[in-house]
């Protein structure tokens, strides 16, 4: 597998380069973790969201791939906080059979399924990775918090592959079960406009058998 990492971070709304110092095919950027907060003062959490976002023409080859970072926490009063967003980015250096789907999941929903056909080899391994999330109580209105979780639902996954007709391809299938949670403790939780938005990389048999070393920082698997 032929990945190139690099991270970065940014306060938000602001751009941030990450530079992957080699060209690279297709480029993602995904959440290593954020903070965010009021400031000073503490107050009720109405919404609270974080997330990257990245040119839709990430799979044109080059040496960067520039980001916006988005992190803020509101009540139902106009106070408004910001934070740091902490972003890894993922480089593909070669064509090797790795796959990425870009996926947005809400509460309610059923389990995720990721369906790719027309592979030369069955997968062998695929991984979730949380882009952003945001997260808003019902009712628009803001409560005390008790419990807050982002789960991209790595822990459910299974992965199947299947040959088709032609016997000569595959195709594949990801399933897992992402979750949501903010709540307090008198029955308040998400709205129907909370999300998630993931990105699934998958990668065919033989493709992980690379070796990770770290240079300047940044784990790169080739």
């Amino acid at each position: 597998m032929s990945l190139i990492f690099t991270n970065s971070q940014a306060k938000n709304g602001q751009k941030t380069t990450l530079n992957f110092e080699q060209n690279v095919m297709e480029r993602y950027a995904v959440l290593a973790g954020f903070d965010a907060s009021f400031g000073s003062n503490d107050h009720e959490v109405k919404s609270l969201k974080a997330a990257v976002d990245f040119p839709l023409n990430n799979n044109l080859p080059s040496s960067t791939l520039e980001v916006t970072a988005t992190v803020s926490i509101t009540d139902d009063s106009g106070h408004n906080g910001g934070g740091t967003l902490y972003i890894m980015g993922m480089g593909r250096t070669k064509d090797d059979g790795c796959q990425f789907k870009q996926q947005t999941w809400k509460p309610g929903d059923s389990e995720v399924k990721v369906t790719i056909d027309k592979q030369p080899v069955p997968m062998d391994n695929a991984w979730v990775f949380i882009k952003g999330f945001e997260l808003n109580y019902g009712k628009r209105t803001d409560h005390h918090v008790q419990t807050i979780s982002v789960d991209a639902g790595n822990s459910t996954l299974s992965l199947s592959s299947v040959k088709d007709t032609t016997g000569d391809s595959y195709s594949w299938t990801i399933i897992f079960n992402p979750s949501l949670v903010m709540n307090d403790n008198s029955g308040n939780g998400l709205s129907n406009d909370s999300f998630l938005d993931l990105v699934v990389m998958a990668a065919p048999v033989g493709a992980t058998s690379g070796q990770v070393r770290v240079q300047s920082g940044a784990p790169s698997v080739a």
